[in-house]
């Protein structure tokens, strides 16, 4: 229910006594505002930037450039990320792990606060055993592209 329309635009939001866990409802009404048909909500309005392999390769100080001279260093070299040093007993998460993650839900990957839809749930041949959560994200971060191995788990 309502309790006050913040109707004085010369005020500050402190005169109206808005106190932690209220809720603010926020309608524009400019005409030429970028919020008008969904601009800043509809993230199939924003325009994506991709960026190919050729340029990525030239780029200094990534990901990529940094395991290509640890392989050419030593040939035998693998990624931290790729030991296999943890637990041999470490728990599989099961389908109890997706609970409640539905295909097309909004989400927040933690960490970094990247958001993005959920568009696939559950096992994937070729990774780890275990339940999975596939996550387009708004941004071009990460290597997302819903493909693992080469094979499309989502587009």
């Amino acid at each position: 229910s309502t309790i006050n329309y913040l109707s004085e635009n010369e005020r500050m939001l402190g005169y109206y006594n808005v106190e932690s866990g209220m809720e603010i409802m926020v309608v524009d009404t400019d005409p030429f505002s970028l919020s008008k048909g969904g601009g800043l909500e509809d993230v199939s309005l924003v325009k994506k930037y991709e960026m190919n392999d050729e340029d990525y390769d030239k780029r200094k100080g990534t990901l990529r450039s940094w395991m290509k001279a640890n392989k050419e260093k030593d040939p035998n070299w693998t990624p931290p990320w790729n030991k296999t040093n943890k637990e041999e007993n470490e728990a599989v998460p099961g389908p109890e792990s997706t609970v409640g993650f539905n295909i097309g839900d909004r989400c927040e990957v933690m960490p970094g606060g990247r958001r993005g839809t959920v568009m696939f749930v559950g096992e994937v041949k070729g990774l780890k055993p275990g339940h999975w959560i596939g996550v387009k994200f708004d941004e071009p971060v990460g290597r997302g592209n819903g493909t693992i191995n080469g094979e499309k788990v989502f587009e």
